[in-house]
């Protein structure tokens, strides 16, 4: 299965441009640097009740608070993964700020 996907990888990545490629890398790259697979529940248990309810009640209002906030360029596209053909690009007068230009 590994050659078939390995195969699969490279025929899609020749149909891509230059810098399609090193985005791909770059992603390639952060995947296998991520840690992956988490804590199983059971490891986690013997942390049970080791914070102050007074803690909980501050991260409790804490996350409240901040669940009223409202970032409107939070989704925004950071340039260098733009690209002339990219359709979500910043469009002047566009009022939701992305769009094809």
């Amino acid at each position: 299965m590994a050659q078939r996907i390995e195969k699969e990888l490279h025929e899609q990545i020749t149909r891509l441009k230059d810098d399609q490629q090193l985005r791909l890398l770059e992603f390639a790259r952060s995947l296998a640097d991520s840690p992956g697979k988490g804590e199983a529940s059971r490891t986690l248990l013997r942390f049970a009740g080791t914070i102050e309810k007074d803690d909980i009640v501050t991260i409790g209002r804490a996350i409240d608070d901040g669940c009223e906030i409202v970032n409107a360029n939070e989704w925004e596209i950071p340039p260098r993964y733009q690209h002339r053909d990219c359709h979500f690009r910043r469009r002047p007068g566009c009022s939701w700020g992305f769009g094809p230009a």
